[in-house]
C-alpha cells in the first residue's frame, strides 16, 4: 500500500506541488478578503436569483428586476436575470447560511484556483513547466483577480470553466477523439461551453474553438469517412455533436428558468462594430493595470519611476502576444488555432456592448500572457535557431516582468489588509442594514422604494425599487426616497428645505441615510365594506 502510494505521488508530483501553489494563493486571497461586500448591484441579482432558486421565488426577482429597469431613470443598469449557474452554485450557500458575504465569497475563489489549476495544465505542453508556472503566478497572484475574490461576481466562475473547457478541448484533440469513434467527448465539450456561455454569454467563445480545432483537423474527419460504414453520415453527426449539445443544454436553461442571454443593448445604442474602436481605447488602462503597469484610479502608466518605460514595456507585450499569435496560429495550428479562436471570441464579444468593465479582461489576460511568451520565444528561435535551447529560458524571463509588477502590487495590497480590518461600506454595513431595516418597518409591499441601487433593496426588503437623479422621476413614480447622505451618485441629494418644498416628509434617519415619504400622487380610495378609512 505504502508503495503505491509512492509510486501515485511519484508519477503526479509536478501537478500536487501546483495544487500546493493554488491552495497558497487561495489562503492568500482569503486573508485579503474583508467583511461584507462593496456597493455595485450586480452581486445583489446574483444573490438574489440564488435565494429564489432555494425558496421558489425566481419568478418574484425577475418580476422586481424588470420593474425596476421599466421604471427607473435609465434602464441599462442590469439584465432582468443573469444567467443562471453562478446563482445555482450559489444557491446552497444561500439556503444553509442566508446572506452571509464571507461564505458566498467562496464560490470565486474556489473558482479563481481551480481556474488557475488548469490554466498550468493548458500552457504546460505548449510551453515547459518554467513556463507555465510564471504564467499561473502572473495571473495567481494579480491583485485585479485577488480583488475580486473579495466580491460576489461571476467572473472569476467563468474563467475557471473557460480554463475546464479548453483543457478539455486539449484533450480530446491530442487523443484524436475530436473525429473519433465516440460521442460522449464532444457531448461533454457542447456541455462545457454551454455552462460558461451560462455562466456569462462570453462563453460563446468556446463553441469558435471547437469550430477552430475541428478546421485544423480536418484530415482526421476524412480518415473517420473513410474507415466506417456511413461514411460521411457519421462525420456530420460528430462535427454537430458539441454544437447539439450546447443548443440543448441552453434550451433546457431557457426553459426551465427564466432568461434573457440574447440581449443586444438596443437602450444604450446596441452592441455591434460601432463600438469596438472606443472600447478598444478605453481598455488601455485596465489592460496597464492587469499587467503591473499602472496603478488602479487615475493614474498614468509608471515603471521604475518613468511613464515612457512602461509605456515602451506595454507596446512591447502588447506587439509580442500578436506575433505570437500569428506565427503560432499559421505554424503551429493544431495546437494553437483554437487558443487564437476563443481569445479572437471573447475580444469580439467584450468589445461589442456599448459599456465596458475592467473586470472583463480578467478572461483575457492569461491568453495574452501565453502569446507574449511564444512571441518571444519565436522572434528569438527566429534570430538564433531552433536548436538553441536558451531562447525559451529568455521567454520565460522575459513575462517574469509583469509577475513582478503584479506581485509588488499584490505585496503592498496584502500588507494594508494584513493591518486593518473593517466592514466594508455596502449593504452589510451596519447603517446600511438599520436604513433597510427602517425601510421594512415604514413601507409595505405595495409601495416603491427609490434607492441608488434598486436590486440591493430588492434582495434585502423585497420592496419594489427603482433608481434614478431626478426630483420630477422621484415625484412621478416613488414612495418613498431612501437617500444617502450628500451624495449625489444615482440620486438627488435633497436638502431639509428643498425637501419640504417638494412636500417630503423626514421619517427616519440616521448618520447615513434618510428617509423620506413622497407626497402621494392620487387622492386615497373611499373606504370600502370592511376597510378602515
Amino acid at each position: 500500500m505504502v508503495d503505491t502510494l509512492r509510486a501515485w505521488v511519484g508519477r503526479r508530483r509536478a501537478h500536487l506541488a501546483v495544487a500546493l501553489i493554488c491552495l497558497a494563493i487561495f489562503q492568500l486571497c482569503r486573508s485579503m478578503q474583508e467583511q461584507g461586500h462593496g456597493w455595485g448591484d450586480d452581486f445583489a441579482l446574483y444573490i438574489d436569483q440564488a435565494r429564489g432558486l432555494t425558496d421558489g421565488s425566481v419568478g418574484d426577482v425577475a418580476s422586481l428586476t424588470r420593474y425596476a429597469l421599466d421604471n427607473s431613470s435609465y434602464s441599462t443598469f442590469s439584465a432582468y436575470v443573469y444567467p443562471w449557474v453562478f446563482p445555482m452554485l450559489l444557491a446552497p450557500i444561500v439556503a444553509l447560511k442566508g446572506i452571509d458575504y464571507s461564505a458566498l465569497k467562496l464560490v470565486g475563489t474556489l473558482s479563481f484556483v481551480v481556474g488557475l489549476f488548469f490554466l498550468q495544465r493548458i500552457v504546460r505542453h505548449r510551453a515547459g513547466t518554467a513556463a507555465s508556472i510564471v504564467i499561473m503566478l502572473a495571473v495567481g497572484l494579480n491583485n485585479l483577480y485577488i480583488g475580486y475574490t473579495d466580491a460576489v461576481l461571476s467572473d472569476l466562475t467563468f474563467f475557471m470553466l473557460l480554463m475546464i473547457g479548453i483543457w478539455w478541448l486539449d484533450h480530446v484533440t491530442d487523443r484524436g477523439r475530436l473525429f473519433g469513434d465516440s460521442l460522449w467527448p464532444l457531448i461533454g465539450l457542447g456541455a462545457l461551453a454551454c455552462l460558461a456561455f451560462d455562466t456569462r454569454k462570453e462563453g460563446v467563445a468556446l463553441l469558435l474553438g471547437i469550430f477552430a480545432a475541428q478546421a485544423v483537423r480536418w484530415r482526421e474527419a476524412r480518415a473517420l469517412a473513410a474507415r466506417v460504414s456511413d461514411g460521411w453520415k457519421r462525420v456530420a453527426i460528430t462535427f454537430a455533436a458539441p454544437y447539439l449539445a450546447f443548443g440543448a443544454g441552453a434550451l433546457i436553461f431557457q426553459t426551465i428558468l427564466p432568461g434573457q442571454p440574447y440581449d443586444n443593448f438596443q437602450r444604450a445604442g446596441g452592441s455591434g462594430l460601432h463600438n469596438m474602436k472606443f472600447n478598444l481605447k478605453w481598455y488601455r488602462l485596465p489592460f496597464a493595470e492587469a499587467i503591473g503597469l499602472k496603478d488602479i484610479g487615475a493614474h498614468p502608466l509608471s515603471m521604475l519611476g518613468s511613464t515612457s518605460l512602461a509605456n515602451a514595456v506595454f507596446w512591447v507585450f502588447v506587439v509580442t502576444a500578436l506575433l505570437g499569435i500569428a506565427w503560432r496560429t499559421l505554424l503551429r495550428p493544431r495546437l494553437d488555432a483554437h487558443l487564437t479562436a476563443v481569445l479572437f471570441g471573447l475580444v469580439i464579444v467584450i468589445l461589442s456592448p456599448p459599456f465596458r468593465e475592467g473586470r472583463y479582461l480578467l478572461s483575457v489576460l492569461p491568453f495574452m500572457l501565453y502569446f507574449a511568451w511564444q512571441g518571444v520565444d519565436g522572434v528569438q528561435r527566429f534570430l538564433v535557431g531552433h536548436a538553441r535551447q536558451w531562447p525559451s529560458v529568455l521567454a520565460t524571463a522575459a513575462l517574469a516582468i509583469p509577475l513582478v509588477c503584479v506581485a509588488t502590487d499584490t505585496w503592498g495590497s496584502y500588507k494594508y489588509h494584513r493591518d486593518y480590518s473593517y466592514v466594508e461600506w455596502g449593504p452589510d454595513n451596519p447603517s446600511v442594514q438599520e436604513a433597510f431595516a427602517a425601510v421594512t418597518q415604514y413601507t409595505d409591499a405595495r409601495d416603491v422604494v427609490v434607492f441608488f441601487q434598486a436590486r440591493t433593496m430588492n434582495l434585502y426588503t423585497r420592496r419594489r425599487a427603482i433608481q434614478g437623479n431626478s426630483e420630477s422621476m422621484m415625484l412621478q413614480r416613488g414612495d418613498w426616497f431612501l437617500m444617502a447622505r450628500d451624495s449625489d451618485y444615482i440620486q438627488t441629494n435633497l436638502t431639509d428645505a428643498r425637501a419640504t418644498l417638494l412636500g417630503f416628509v423626514k421619517m427616519w434617519q440616521n448618520a447615513k441615510f434618510v428617509l423620506w415619504r413622497i407626497p402621494p400622487r392620487y387622492p386615497p380610495l373611499p373606504a370600502g365594506p370592511g376597510v378602515p378609512p
